[in-house]
């Protein structure tokens, strides 16, 4: 028998299903999907999360939505990967996490308490680059 170990996430309304390293072809991982997020024979969620590793960022996203669709990226679905992210590491939180996506890589920004953003409080940045081109910020903090 195969074991899955979960984590359930809350961000602003939206659950999801995290998981890392699951092993299954893309049909195999939507009808878990449909299965464990159905919310009256299931666990119950808005979407299920999978967590790869990735050679160029800290962790690659995939994310199923409930109906067993692939979607590019969820804001808050984000969220809550880099928390589930951060707590499977178990280190002390780095003031960025480069996230892998469908959509590309996204830098999930926080909790950076020193620099003034708020603990708990998280930012997603989809173009870090264009970012600092444009506004010439290297860093995200709240004045």
């Amino acid at each position: 028998m195969n074991t899955l170990q979960l984590g359930k996430y809350q961000g602003f309304g939206n659950d999801f299903l995290v998981a890392f390293h699951v092993a299954g072809s893309d049909t195999e991982l939507a009808n878990l999907a449909r299965t464990l997020c159905d919310r009256r024979r299931g666990i119950g969620a808005d979407g299920l999360l999978i967590g790869e590793s990735a050679a160029d960022a800290s962790a690659q996203m995939v994310l199923y939505n409930a109906d067993g669709s692939r979607a590019e990226m969820s804001g808050n679905g984000i969220r809550c990967f880099a928390h589930a992210l951060l707590g499977r590491r178990g280190d002390t939180p780095p003031a960025e996490l480069l996230i892998a996506t469908d959509a590309g890589q996204l830098t999930h920004v926080g909790p950076i308490e020193p620099d003034g953003v708020q603990a708990g409080r998280i930012y997603v940045v989809a173009n870090p680059q264009k970012l600092a081109r444009l506004y010439g910020v290297t860093a995200l903090t709240r004045s």
